[in-house]
């Protein structure tokens, strides 16, 4: 195995830095906080096996696959970026569309639920263009069976974390009334959209100069 510890160390931690689990619990608890404890303990285990087989996706084909389509790191920036400003201002302005608990709840039991929060919450939210970048470069410069396989662990213990923000960051919405709970949106949104903006012009500014 040719990646140290150490590099698998600092491979975690950038991992988890990208997520950020302090926005992570406001972003979260504002999709998941309406639902059941049961509902939120199965969409945060649903996270850990979904994020897991992504990462662990790109991990193992990722650089082949970004070749294949011609697709470039700068363009998934641009295009993560522009999902998230999609995502988060209307957070940031109160203009987010609410609905009622009841209605949500009948909607639990048609399992509409999982389309409705993980997949959002898989991305942009958790896992971004920049994870997808991180992996592939790490995976590139150690790409031995062995490496490959540490690499995978380590975005199977990022998918933990991710989960435990998530299952977490449900309480905490519940435990607010609806004027925290109104500004705990708007003050998630704030963050997202100053994280979208950035990955929206760093995208653009990297696809620009790549042309000139």
């Amino acid at each position: 195995m040719t990646i140290s510890i150490d590099q698998l160390t600092l491979f975690f931690l950038s991992l988890v830095a990208l997520f950020s689990p302090l926005a992570g619990v406001a972003s979260h608890a504002t999709i998941t906080g309406r639902y059941t404890n049961t509902i939120q303990r199965k969409v945060a285990l649903w996270m850990v096996i979904y994020i897991t087989i992504l990462l662990v996706i790109i991990t193992w084909v990722g650089q082949a696959l970004l070749e294949l389509l011609g697709v470039t790191v700068p363009a998934l920036n641009a295009t993560a970026g522009l999902a998230l400003l999609l995502s988060a201002v209307p957070m940031m302005t109160g203009n987010q569309n609410a609905r009622p608990v009841e209605k949500a709840f009948e909607e639990i039991e048609t399992e509409t639920w999982q389309k409705e929060t993980i997949m959002p919450l898989i991305f942009p939210l958790s896992v971004g263009a920049s994870h997808a970048a991180l992996v592939i470069a790490t995976s590139s410069q150690h790409d031995t069976i062995p490496d490959l396989i540490a690499i995978s662990f380590i975005c199977f213990l990022f998918a933990i974390v991710v989960g435990v923000t998530n299952f977490f960051s449900g309480p905490i919405s519940q435990r607010l009334n609806p004027l925290g709970q109104d500004i705990l949106t708007r003050l998630a949104g704030i963050v997202l959209t100053a994280i979208g903006f950035s990955l929206l012009v760093r995208g653009i500014t990297e696809l620009v100069l790549s042309v000139v």
